[in-house]
């Protein structure tokens, strides 16, 4: 039974037909498509599951008789034909290589400009493409089918009458439906990150760049993976060789070994070793659902060291040390170009009561001035300090200028900016217990 858009509501072909068009508009900017196609699997589940479970419903009302548990099995065949890989799988994934393509090629010409796309990445961008399949059999088998099995086994089992098993019918489904329309999206958005992030390497690899920054989007929102992630410089012939194994996987657990995902095989929510030491599975984002993590070509080298004070203890100059001297220098820089931007970098959210006490009142300043200030004194910061608070680094930015220093979660959250008399002694003071950032 094949779920077709004529069988759709006007309003909902109208949903589809808006959603297809802004995919269709969205073509020259990854981001776009990715929200688009995160928008239309959504719908095209949303709207083909409720055709599905309509046509079951259609199918149990026009049998005679007392209602039995044999009509379990009829609903659920009619549901598992329209909401299987070979139907609705078929029809989402055939939309997705579309996508998977442009994303592909506008991330390769991102890092390369003018790159043609080769046999071998049509190759990949199929693989990518195919592997949602996959996964759909996988949700499906494991997720989707056992919920609506169960709420058909029990609705069937309390004896209504055909009208009223219809509409419960309706009712339990429709919410299971409704509910698992999340991972759908999540599925295209994973597509999409998967999409681009290869693509990237593939013009890393054509442009001849060797090593590549890995960048967070740092807010409240940023996982610990990717908090743990950010800044780490990783050989391209790394990332090569996990894109080789994930381009090869053929089933889920082949995939899940290919690229470690937070939170899955072992519970790893973060990787706290040296980057020297990444697992082959780790690199590549994207890291979990939603990642919003993306790599870059490293433009030059930092010529930076790092110099760890007397008083630094075993265990922080283990966490210090899980960062060289340039990553530790990129991840001050990302800290920075937030706090330039015209919203700059936020007070963590624990640290409202902290900050305005021992931070404000020293420089006599409104709130908003004092985030002024605080956001100031790391842009036109002239030295910088690794230091471990709570098994945390934390970021310490002395601005000689405005006699402060700001003290920064890598996170990017805000935790206090204080008044320095004497800037120098203050740097030597904070040397001893902190990992110093010296410029070469």
């Amino acid at each position: 039974m094949t779920v077709s858009v004529a069988q759709l509501s006007t309003a909902q072909r109208a949903r589809m037909l808006a959603a297809v068009g802004d995919l269709r508009k969205a073509k020259v900017d990854p981001e776009k498509l990715r929200a688009q196609l995160m928008r239309l699997f959504r719908l095209r589940f949303m709207q083909g599951g409720r055709a599905a479970i309509a046509e079951a419903i259609s199918a149990v009302r026009g049998m005679e008789g007392p209602v039995d548990a044999a009509e379990a099995e009829v609903v659920m065949q009619q549901l598992e034909t329209s909401l299987g890989v070979e139907n609705l799988g078929t029809t989402l994934v055939g939309q997705s290589a579309t996508v998977v393509r442009d994303v592909f090629e506008i991330a390769a010409k991102g890092v390369k400009s003018g790159y043609k796309l080769t046999v071998t990445d049509h190759r990949a961008i199929n693989t990518i493409a195919r592997h949602d399949l996959v996964w759909i059999k996988d949700h499906n088998e494991n997720n989707l089918m056992p919920k609506l099995r169960q709420a058909t086994t029990d609705v069937m089992r309390e004896g209504y009458s055909r009208d009223k098993l219809a509409q419960r019918l309706a009712d339990d489904l429709g919410g299971i439906v409704d509910a698992d329309a999340k991972y759908w999206s999540d599925l295209a958005d994973h597509t999409t990150t998967k999409a681009r992030e290869i693509g990237r390497v593939q013009g890393f690899v054509a442009a001849g760049i060797t090593r590549v920054i890995v960048r967070a989007r740092m807010d409240s929102r940023t996982s610990e993976m990717c908090r743990s992630m950010n800044g780490r410089v990783i050989a391209v012939e790394h990332l090569v060789r996990q894109r080789d194994e994930i381009l090869a996987a053929k089933t889920t657990s082949d995939m899940k070994n290919a690229a470690q995902f937070a939170g899955s095989q072992g519970n790893l929510t973060s990787f706290e070793g040296k980057t020297g030491a990444l697992p082959a599975n780790i690199g590549l984002p994207p890291y979990h659902y939603k990642c919003r993590t993306t790599l870059f070509a490293e433009s030059e080298k930092p010529s930076v060291s790092k110099q760890l004070g007397s008083d630094v203890s075993s265990e922080d100059a283990a966490i210090l040390d899980r960062y060289s001297a340039e990553e530790h220098f990129h991840r001050a820089a990302h800290i920075r170009r937030d706090a330039a931007r015209p919203q700059g970098l936020e007070w963590g959210k624990d640290l409202e009561s902290d900050q305005w006490t021992h931070g404000a009142r020293q420089f006599e300043e409104k709130r908003a001035a004092y985030k002024a200030r605080a956001n100031a004194s790391v842009v036109g910061a002239d030295e910088v300090v690794a230091q471990v608070y709570q098994g945390k680094t934390q970021y310490v930015f002395f601005c000689e200028r405005r006699r402060a220093l700001s003290v920064v979660d890598d996170n990017g959250s805000l935790r206090g900016c204080y008044r320095v008399g004497h800037v120098e002694k203050h740097i030597e003071n904070y040397g001893r217990e902190a990992a110093w950032l010296k410029t070469n």
